[in-house]
């Protein structure tokens, strides 16, 4: 099954996805810092036993670091969840659209992506797969604070939406520090895409893709903070294709790199997303025979560990380079 990133979405030249995430705890249970390991495998058993059909299970301690790291690259789990720890795991969809981290950082974070600016929609998919967990589970809520995390920024509303943003233009115009800076000063944090949660790393990320999000959720209202990132995401994806505009270079670039990944017989991770990036734009602005959906599957599917995962000999770094240039051939 295709993935959900691999599907047409609005205003997907500078919008990869969008993801909402919802952060909760259980009433009579510390948090999962604090929590034994006897009651935190229970915990998993329980929200394994009421889950609702259609999702998948994986106990994190059951299979191997790069299958585990694979589920990072594609962005289905965050960094710091993907590792072989018994006492975490994972509900997820098929197309991964949903998934739920459960056992870490909280008893239970439900994620909904949906390709492009589409955060009204995977709200209201998140939201649908909390109520049948509500229906089962009493969360830790208090009057005055909220629902209750282990990270204090997410106390409130535990609801954090996010976006993911294809920003090459801004990187290349050296403008990507200071529009970070700047949306610090408004609320919003810009960040490297996979960067572990609390980092400020801002830079050159993979593929020139950023998650953009609220900083906070204490005391605000859910819709407002989705209507605000929604409105600026917006404002970013005016000025991120000015800019593309702005650069005398870019069709010649685009050229480059089409033609080196078309060539290349072993290519780096690094390497592809560098000249990825280029495609994607020649892919929005129709001067390459290849869609946005395609360019999005190969950013986010041909990492070290996705590799490793599909053939275990391709722990060999220079094996592994050669089949990602042969698979790039192919499907691009």
């Amino acid at each position: 099954m295709n993935k959900w990133f691999s599907e047409k979405g609005d205003s997907s030249d500078v919008v990869l996805g969008s993801e909402i995430r919802i952060a909760r705890n259980l009433e009579d249970y510390p948090f999962p810092t604090v929590l034994s390991k006897a009651d935190k495998i229970a915990l998993l058993s329980a929200f394994k036993r009421v889950a609702p059909d259609g999702l998948k299970y994986i106990n994190m301690g059951q299979i191997g670091l790069s299958d585990s790291v694979a589920l990072s690259e594609r962005l289905t789990v965050r960094p710091e969840f993907a590792t072989n720890d018994s006492t975490r795991g994972l509900l997820y969809t098929e197309n991964e659209n949903i998934s739920i981290q459960l056992g870490h950082p909280d008893h239970f974070r439900v994620y909904s992506r949906l390709s492009g600016l589409s955060l009204y929609s995977a709200f209201e998919n998140a939201k649908e797969v909390l109520a049948h967990f509500e229906d089962n589970f009493k969360f830790a809520y208090d009057e005055n604070f909220g629902y209750l995390t282990t990270n204090i920024s997410n106390v409130g509303t535990g609801m954090r939406p996010s976006v993911i943003l294809h920003l090459p233009g801004f990187v290349h115009q050296g403008k990507i520090s200071s529009l970070a800076s700047n949306l610090s000063k408004i609320g919003f944090v810009l960040k490297n895409l996979n960067a572990p949660s609390g980092s400020m790393e801002i830079g050159v990320g993979r593929g020139d893709l950023f998650r953009l999000a609220n900083r906070l959720t204490y005391k605000v209202d859910e819709k407002q903070v989705i209507d605000n990132l929604n409105a600026v995401t917006l404002q970013i994806a005016t000025k991120e294709r000015v800019l593309r505009e702005e650069n005398e270079d870019i069709e010649e670039n685009i050229k480059i790199a089409y033609e080196k990944l078309n060539s290349a017989d072993s290519i780096t991770a690094r390497e592809m997303n560098e000249y990825l990036s280029y495609v994607r734009v020649g892919a929005s602005n129709k001067t390459l025979p290849v869609t946005i959906e395609k360019v999005n599957t190969l950013m986010l599917t041909l990492g070290a560990a996705n590799l490793i995962s599909i053939d275990r000999t391709l722990i060999d770094t220079n094996l592994r380079d050669q089949v990602r240039a042969q698979l790039i051939k192919q499907r691009l």
